[in-house]
This record gives structure tokens, sequence and C-alpha cells, in this order.
């Protein structure tokens, strides 16, 4: 479809909001809003853990964020006059994110308030949340499955219902909401180009990997394979822009958002302090993040060890060395007060303990293609240094056979006295 096209049915449906029409399915069923199965169900999941929170009186920081945020809303929102409201919430999190619920319930993280630097690019956040509200993604990702269209009608189950509300947005789906977000900007004062800039600070989809479920919509996280990467989003949204004539003089509002989110920063600081659950998200973020992005230097990091251990088993005048040195400086141990056979029974725990540490490392990575030659080399050297020398043998062979095994010569001499001690 030509973006000339894709403007047109963004600009239609957003006329078709402004003048107050409640938006109907794209699919047979042709639902109201609210009336669809689907969205009852959704609906009633997030009124179930939503009513808790409702009850809650808001610090006053918050509840001045809140009243803030709304003001956005409020002016961008291209249903303000009709009867459908959306509710802003803050929610108490570090993590960059904003998200948009089927029932009208919008939810923007104080980490992402960090992030953005002006109110223009909160602007568009917004306006890419209220583009799912108003496209009903949420409802129209299920209907896209056919199990569900098929059989749309099913017994309320809260855990489902509240996935679904979440809504595997397709790239499609994105394209869309982004698009009409830059419709409904467009009709406001705000500058188009924070479109850009606020796309441009978002984590990349493929550098995050593991948030909780809850991240969905704008930030294209959680499903990584159907969001399209910020590049192309920012290069998506730009050529909407370019088509757009504009003569208005527009804002970006940088030091009222300043003043405004002024606390933001201490509010986060906090949460890591004192709320130790947003914290272990984050973490727990982080180490899949490190554990995906950094496996090969993890396991690289796992050989030297290995290796090193198994040299300790091939020089055990070291080994020896090392293993009395630490008894006295980490156990306080007087080892000049030990016996020889004491030290000698320390020293034989102390290589047994690497030539399993060495064996352990080894045969975890032995299966994997990028470590076979060298972890076939490492079973084979500790085998040698440790004296059983049918298996050392084997192993080495194993390990000239190869296609990227190295040091042949060294290995071939040591095969030849395997041999000699074998006979």
């Amino acid at each position: 479809m030509h973006r000339a096209a894709i403007i047109c049915m963004i600009s239609f449906l957003y006329a078709s909001a402004c003048h107050g029409q409640v938006l109907k399915s794209l699919y047979e069923e042709d639902h109201e809003y609210g009336q669809h199965p689907i969205e009852k169900e959704m609906f009633q999941a997030i009124d179930a853990i939503f009513s808790e929170r409702d009850a809650q009186e808001l610090d006053y920081e918050l509840l001045m964020l809140r009243d803030y945020v709304d003001s956005i809303v409020q002016y961008v929102n291209p249903l303000a006059d009709t009867s459908l409201t959306i509710t802003v919430y803050i929610e108490e999190s570090p993590i960059v994110n904003a998200s948009m619920y089927p029932d009208g319930r919008m939810q923007i993280n104080l980490g992402l308030l960090q992030l953005l630097d002006n109110e223009a690019e909160l602007a568009y956040v917004i306006c890419h949340e209220l583009a799912h509200f108003i496209l009903r993604h949420a409802l129209r990702s299920q209907l896209d499955r056919d199990s569900i269209r098929s059989s749309p009608r099913i017994t309320f189950n809260k855990r489902r219902a509240l996935s679904r509300a979440f809504g595997e947005y397709s790239q499609g789906h994105e394209k869309e909401a982004d698009a009409l977000g830059v419709v409904i900007l467009g009709d406001t004062d705000y500058s188009l180009n924070a479109a850009l800039t606020s796309l441009d600070k978002l984590p990349m989809p493929d550098t995050i990997g593991a948030y909780p479920q809850i991240i969905t919509s704008i930030l294209g996280i959680q499903y990584v394979k159907t969001h399209p990467y910020n590049e192309e989003r920012v290069m998506h949204v730009g050529q909407l822009i370019d088509q757009i004539s504009d003569q208005r003089q527009r804002i970006l509002n940088t030091e009222k958002y300043q003043r405004q989110t002024a606390g933001v920063s201490d509010l986060v600081l906090d949460l890591y302090r004192y709320q130790p659950y947003p914290t272990a998200q984050l973490c727990e973020s982080l180490i899949v993040q490190l554990r995906d992005t950094t496996t090969d230097y993890y396991h690289r990091l796992q050989l030297l060890m290995a290796d090193s251990y198994t040299k300790l088993l091939n020089n055990q005048f070291s080994a020896k060395y090392h293993t009395l040195k630490d008894m006295r400086t980490e156990d306080g141990v007087d080892t000049r007060r030990l016996t020889k056979s004491d030290k000698d029974a320390l020293v034989a725990e102390q290589l047994q303990s690497f030539e399993q540490r060495a064996i352990d490392i080894y045969s975890s990575l032995l299966y994997d293609d990028r470590y076979k030659a060298r972890c076939t080399k490492g079973l084979g050297l500790v085998a040698y240094y440790t004296q059983d020398y049918r298996r050392a043998k084997q192993l080495l062979q194993d390990y000239l056979v190869l296609e990227d095994a190295g040091n042949r010569r060294f290995i071939n001499v040591l095969l030849k006295k395997c041999d000699e001690r074998i006979e």
C-alpha cells in the first residue's frame, strides 16, 4: 500500500474518532467498542487488577505528575468529546515503558518520564498509545488468530484475559499506531520532529530481551520478532511527516517539561533504594541481556579457567605453592606446622578439585561446535596429566580428526608417550 493511501486511511479513522463516532471492529463481527466477548473478558480482568489500586491515595508528587500527564492526554486526545474516557496512571517503575489498556487506561512509567527531554516527545508517546486504543489493536490481535475468531465466546480466565489485554501487536499494528500517532500529533501545536526523537531514544528491541510481559506498545520490547527496529520506525515516521503540509509554529515545551518532571530522577533512584521488586525486575532483565549478548565471552572465560586448571595438573609444584599460600593468606593457617604428608594430602585434594572443575567445564561445552576442538583437547590433556593414558590417547586422536585442530606436533608427541606408557 502506498504511503499516501496509508495517510488517507489513517486520516479517515482519525476523522471518525474526532466526530464522536465509536469505531467498530474491522472484522465481520462488527461489535461496538466494549461489546465484543473478548473485550468484555479483558475489561473484567483489568477491572479486577485495578480495583485495589484505584482505592489507594497517591503521594503528592505522583498526583502532580498524573495531573500533568493527564493534561497532555486531554489536549491531544481526539476522543475527548466522546463518551470514551482515558484514565492516566503513573507507574512507579524505573523501566522505560508506556502502555495502553483496551478499556481506556493508560500507564506511563517513571522510567519513561526520566528518559524523555520535552513535552512534545511525551505527547507523541501518548498519541501512539491512543492510536492502539482507537484502532482496537488488543481486540484485533486476537481476532487475527483463527482459533479465536472461530470461537470468540470463551469461559472467563483472568490470566488469559490479561495476556490478551496486552496484545501481541504485529508490525502492521505498530506501523498503524505510529502513523495514526503522527496524524494525531499533527493536529496539535507540538513539534512533529519530536516523534522521531522520542523513537530514537527508546531501547533497541534486540538489546532488551526479557522485560516483564507488561512492556508493550510503543517500546516494541516484549515481542521482538513482531516489532520493527527503531531505525526502521524512525524512517517510516519520517516519511509520513514529510507528507504532511505544515504551516504551524510548533513547540517542544522543554522548560515546562523539565520543571514538571524535576523530581522524577529522585523517585526513580528511590525505587532502586527502597523497593526491591522493581530493582529485582530490572536486574533480572540485565542478567538476561548479559547472558544473551555475552554468552561467547562467558564461555571463553570458562575455557580459560579450565585451561589454567589443566596446566596446574601438569605443574604440581605451582599447584602446591598456591594451595599453601592460599591457606596462609585466606584461612590464616600456619603451614609451617604441617607435616609433609599433610601438605601432600592437601595438594592432592586441591589437584582433584582442579581436575573436576576442568572436566565439568570441558564436558558442558563439548557439544557446542564452536568449542568442540578445544574441549576435546582439554579433556585429553586432563586425562594425560592424571595418568589415564588410554582415555587420553582416545581423546587426543579424536581431537586430531577435527578440522580446527591445532598444535598437531605437540599432540603427536603426547600420543607417542601414551603408547609408551600403556605398554
